[in-house]
């Protein structure tokens, strides 16, 4: 499955002691690419891929006796990739660490994802309303239900403002607050938090939604609730269920009473329309921060280890430690799920949300099932094969297979690693920019179903030249990507910047000069 690779936001609520190196993520996330070497291994066209969904991961120590961080992070993709650029750290005292992820939205070199599965967002069906208002009721308990824009006749509250049916800045934070939590990722090395970031309480039984990445590679959790009178209570969390291409995850936590958020119909969504962000950037020491903007752009596409996601634009800041937070329209409706922002010089105001309407169905089915059904995968791990690595050993472009998960049917029938896959179903992989590559291959998978068999033309590499091969291949079902899927702990495996490769030709370092060429660098908003 591609899935494992998507940026976001966080540095700081993700994970915020630098992950583990990739060794020492083996555990972490998509173990199911076994049998061969997985991504970041030294590959023989000289690639030197070191990509990994949203597993790697910047530390960055925020002493609590020094305030907030300086602000310098920077981060780029070397070797145009999705990759972290690690940064030194200082010594820790009560660290709040920032995770960061690096995605694309032009060109995009030798990202390694795991093939798993198609895009399998539902659409959003709306039903009858109430007090004026329609809604798109959850399919299941504490899910997400969608609720309109207060029409004309509709009442919000006594205290609507002289704009009508909308709320003061003042009066959306009240409403809000409460439904907006602090997440706590920890790792078993420490007593202070790994990550920090945000959540939302999807329901008053104690449903939360974050994003993904902010609970990557954690062992521990916990949900830190702030109740009217400003107190706050820490809950131990349990992961519901986490899916890294949407970066969505859902958390339980054993409480009542809960204070859930009302959510909106970000389908209605227009450009110029206010809105503010409310999460908690550098972690619980600024813990309910709320920022505000507007809507820049609806259905802006933007491209994130390798998955095509739509998101909502805005120049409200999003900040380490907002990822997973709310983006809040005037009537008091989460219409986001604040989730990155791109960090380059030159660029200011450009953050991004997860729009609601994309996420229900989503949050709803891992409540239901703990995963997202509906996906396939194939059991393999890819990363774009350039045109520049392509020229320098006279093979075709691709996508270049990092690892083979053992179990799957890919590796009974023969895929091996470093085959470079240039067709599926006779659709050309390579067409277009490299980091539409990936989306190329989703679609012509995603139109099947687990047990369905595609066929893929395979380029090996043999005796100094391409070997054209032809693999029937069967899907297996994508059951994402939580710490007890199979799938997790590849795409945490060791990560090589060796100079050698490992077939003892080229020199490991080939490709990567021009890798960054039309990208940019996001950062998904956890510390």
């Amino acid at each position: 499955m591609f899935g494992d690779f998507f940026h976001h936001d966080g540095e700081d609520d993700e994970n915020k002691n630098s992950r583990p190196s990739s060794e020492e993520q083996n555990g972490d996330a998509d173990q199911s690419e076994q049998g061969s070497t997985g991504p970041g291994q030294d590959d023989p066209y000289g690639g030197n891929v070191q990509y990994k969904w949203n597993y790697d991961d910047y530390q960055r120590a925020l002493e609590k006796d020094k305030g907030a961080s300086d602000g310098n992070e920077q981060y780029h993709a070397p070797q145009g990739g999705f990759q972290a650029v690690d940064q030194p750290k200082p010594p820790r005292k009560k660290s709040r660490g920032l995770r960061v992820f690096v995605i694309s939205v032009c060109s995009v070199f030798g990202v390694a994802v795991l093939i798993l599965a198609g895009f399998a967002v539902a659409s959003m069906v709306r039903g009858g309303g109430l007090s004026g208002l329609t809604s798109s009721t959850s399919s299941v308990s504490g899910g997400i239900t969608l609720t309109d824009k207060p029409s004309s006749t509709s009442t919000v509250s006594a205290t609507s403002t002289s704009t009508g049916l909308q709320l003061s800045a003042a009066q959306v934070v009240s409403k809000v607050k409460q439904s907006v939590v602090a997440v706590e990722t920890y790792d078993l090395r420490s007593v202070d938090p790994s990550a920090e970031g945000s959540g939302i309480i999807t329901s008053s039984d104690g449903y939360v939604v974050t994003n993904a990445h902010v609970i990557s590679g954690g062992q521990k959790f916990e949900v830190v609730v702030t109740a009217a009178d400003g107190s706050t209570k820490s809950y131990d969390a349990k992961v519901v269920g986490s899916d890294t291409r949407s970066d969505l995850a859902v958390l339980k936590i054993d409480a009542t009473g809960l204070s859930a958020a009302t959510f909106g119909n970000s389908d209605q969504v227009q450009v110029g329309e206010s809105v503010l962000a409310i999460g908690n950037p550098g972690g619980t020491e600024f813990a309910g921060s709320v920022t505000s903007g507007i809507i820049s752009a609806t259905n802006r596409q933007i491209s994130t280890n390798g998955y095509s996601q739509t998101v909502l634009q805005t120049d409200a800041a999003i900040n380490p430690g907002n990822s997973g937070g709310a983006l809040v329209n005037m009537y008091g409706q989460v219409i986001g799920i604040t989730s990155s922002k791109i960090e380059e010089t030159g660029f200011e105001g450009m953050g991004f949300a997860i729009p609601i309407n994309v996420a229900q169905p989503i949050v709803d089915s891992i409540i239901k099932s703990g995963y997202v059904t509906g996906r396939v995968k194939l059991g393999i791990s890819v990363s774009p094969f350039t045109s520049y690595q392509a020229k320098l050993y006279n093979m075709p472009t691709g996508l270049m297979v990092e690892s083979v998960d053992s179990s799957s049917d890919a590796a009974a029938q023969g895929i091996k690693q470093n085959d470079i896959i240039t067709k599926i179903n006779n659709v050309t992989v390579a067409t277009g920019d490299s980091s539409t590559w990936y989306d190329n291959f989703y679609k012509e998978e995603s139109k099947y179903k687990a047990g369905d068999t595609v066929t893929l033309t395979v380029a090996r590499y043999t005796n100094g030249s391409a070997q054209t091969l032809t693999f029937k291949v069967k899907l297996a079902e994508d059951k994402g990507d939580t710490s007890t899927s199979e799938s997790d702990t590849t795409s945490q495996s060791g990560n090589s910047n060796g100079n050698s490769n490992g077939y003892g030709y080229g020199n490991g370092n080939s490709g990567n000069s021009d890798s960054n060429d039309g990208g940019f660098s996001f950062f998904n908003g956890s510390n």
